[in-house]
């Protein structure tokens, strides 16, 4: 899988990516770190992680799901946590759970990375996203 633009890789980045991933400046820091990604991993990895986000999932991306006492269902990636209440980022918006309205929480073995992402891009805007993120070489800044 080769070939494709950077630039507009960025722009599909922007649209689809960005709201759970960084790279440099761009993003949210949600999901893991994409600004060396180029580095890390190969382009037949990168396809893999895009097309099958739950091959590989690190422990702290992976989807809590919460069942309130009123039976609503929330999921989402657990992004705070107090005495009080779980905070919960569903790839839109942030939401905070009382814990005293919690029936059942539970944390799944699976990324919070929607798996049909791959599938609502066309085969050509997912060979520039995988160009773009190909070219990802700079590690991020600590903080």
């Amino acid at each position: 899988l080769g070939g494709g633009s950077a630039a507009q890789g960025a722009e599909i980045f922007k649209r689809n990516c960005a709201n759970c991933h960084l790279v440099g400046n761009e993003g949210r820091d949600f999901g893991p770190n994409l600004s060396d990604v180029g580095k890390r991993l190969t382009r037949l990895k990168l396809v893999e992680s895009v097309v099958h986000p739950n091959s590989e999932v690190e422990e702290k991306y992976r989807t809590t799901m919460i069942q309130t006492l009123e039976g609503q269902v929330i999921s989402g990636l657990q992004v705070a946590e107090n005495d009080l209440e779980v905070e919960i980022y569903d790839g839109k918006e942030t939401q905070k759970i009382l814990k005293e309205d919690i029936d059942q929480m539970a944390v799944k073995a699976q990324s919070s990375m929607p798996d049909d992402l791959a599938v609502a891009m066309s085969p050509s805007e997912f060979i520039h996203l995988i160009q773009y993120l190909s070219e990802q070489q700079t590690a991020p800044e600590k903080k």
